[in-house]
């Protein structure tokens, strides 16, 4: 099962809110997590910080910059 979280019409509070504890008990079910940031960078980097600060491992697809996949 693949989960994802989308930062599409979220505030980048919201965003900085939900996003540790979304990634704490869906990354923990070893399926695939995908984040969609979308095109902000503001919002590209609150995501990334978030899972810098929890130690978490990431990749962003070359062919789609918008969206963070946890390895």
């Amino acid at each position: 099962m693949k989960h994802i979280y989308d930062c599409h019409g979220k505030t980048h509070d919201e965003v900085m809110d939900e996003l540790e504890n979304w990634i704490i008990i869906h990354h923990n079910t070893g399926d695939m997590c995908e984040i969609i940031a979308g095109k902000s960078t503001e919002m590209l980097k609150i995501c990334m910080t978030t899972l810098e600060l929890l130690g978490m491992q990431f990749a962003i697809p070359s062919n789609n910059p918008g969206m963070i996949i946890l390895l």
